[in-house]
């Protein structure tokens, strides 16, 4: 978990790299250094508290990510959602409705 967390951390500052200050590039690059230093040991609650650590630094990183992907979608997520269910309408015409009647049998078999 700890490996993962590290690699798409760093995967996404070199995405975001022009949108990082550099307070943020030094706090996140101090926590991954941290993190890997704890990982070349056993203590499994030092590696849990750096992935807090890394957690908390790459918070303001993954907004920025998520209002990327945001904005390289257009908006249009939604829109298109609930356009897909308009597109069935048109497929109406197709839908047979019938009324029927339930028929009891009086008569059991005894």
């Amino acid at each position: 978990m700890a490996d993962s967390l590290v690699h798409s951390t760093k995967q996404m500052m070199d995405e975001l790299k022009e949108q990082v200050s550099k307070d943020e590039k030094t706090a996140i690059d101090t926590a991954i250094s941290e993190l890997e230093e704890a990982m070349k040991g056993d203590d499994k609650e030092a590696i849990d508290a750096k992935v807090q650590s890394l957690n908390e630094a790459a918070q303001p990183l993954a907004e920025k990510a998520q209002a990327k992907a945001g904005a390289d979608a257009g908006g249009e997520g939604f829109t298109d959602a609930a356009n897909a269910g308009a597109d069935n309408v048109d497929n109406a015409d197709d839908v047979v409705d019938a009324d029927f009647e339930e028929v009891k049998d009086d008569k059991k078999d005894k």
